[in-house]
């Protein structure tokens, strides 16, 4: 009589155990792929607006002022998982932003100032802040003495470019539009002059409107309706005093200007801060 021989219980046991062992180390490895490629996307992406920002400064003589793109991130994880990517990056252009990662959810925005790139990393999905929300920056008066000099100058001097820049360093996506109430037929300038007994001189009131939906006004057309939260501000002495905010649809009139309802005469739309 003869026997087959076969596999001992030990022999089988082992052959398991080089299985387990080897499936426990290629799954990380399988499942990080995917992240890994939406990274590639992303840096793809931050790359390719790079570039285009720079070759229309090159055009403009090395001044592409207030040109900035806006790039919506793939990656469902804060940070860069892939060191390489990160130090290229880094190595093309200079991270602006208080924000210096990108976030999960994000959004990066890369624009050029006086020939030099940098970039901005807009808050994530999983950031507690809204993207959207500038309140810590904008809904208080902005002495000119104090951290939000920048600030209050640039609403003062109609500065659209250094406002956003400004903005976007502090984590806002989208931008902001400051509107003269000079050309407004004095609609804010009554309004502060009828609810606080102080005029101030038209020129020195204005209307910030913040968008909600966090896109560029390049990205806008003439007519598009806009909702959006607007500071009115107006200057006494050395401080920007916020009057109130107020939460209204904006009409785009130009690349840098918005028309918008100026019916309540008695400021009734405004919630005084």
């Amino acid at each position: 009589m003869s026997y087959k021989k076969g596999f001992t219980l030990a022999e089988l046991l082992i052959v398991v155990a080089i299985i387990a062992v080897l499936t426990g180390v290629s799954l990380p490895v399988f499942n990080g792929l995917p992240e890994k490629g939406r990274e590639a996307t992303d840096a793809a992406n931050i790359r390719s607006q790079y570039a285009k920002v720079m070759a229309e400064a090159i055009t403009n003589g090395g001044n592409a002022s207030g040109v900035n793109e806006k790039i919506d991130l793939k990656q469902t994880k804060d940070k860069w998982q892939n060191t390489e990517i990160a130090n290229t990056l880094e190595e093309l252009i200079s991270v602006k932003s208080d924000i210096k990662e990108p976030q999960a959810g994000g959004t990066a925005y890369v624009e050029c100032k006086d020939g030099v790139a940098y970039l901005y990393y807009g808050a994530g999905a999983n950031l507690n802040n809204s993207k959207y929300d500038v309140s810590s920056l904008l809904v208080k008066n902005l002495s000119k003495g104090d951290i939000n000099t920048s600030i209050a100058s640039q609403i003062v001097s109609n500065n659209f470019d250094k406002l956003n820049e400004t903005l976007r360093a502090n984590g806002f996506v989208g931008q902001a539009v400051i509107t003269n109430d000079v050309f407004n037929g004095k609609y804010a300038n009554n309004i502060v002059a009828a609810n606080t007994g102080y005029e101030p001189y038209a020129a020195s009131t204005k209307v910030v409107s913040v968008p909600k939906d966090g896109k560029l006004m390049s990205e806008r057309k003439n007519g598009d309706v806009v909702s959006v939260k607007q500071y009115l501000y107006y200057e006494k002495g050395s401080e920007m005093i916020l009057y109130g905010t107020r939460d209204v649809n904006v009409t785009v009139t130009g690349q840098n200007s918005v028309s918008y309802d100026q019916s309540d005469t008695d400021g009734s739309s405004w919630t005084k801060a």
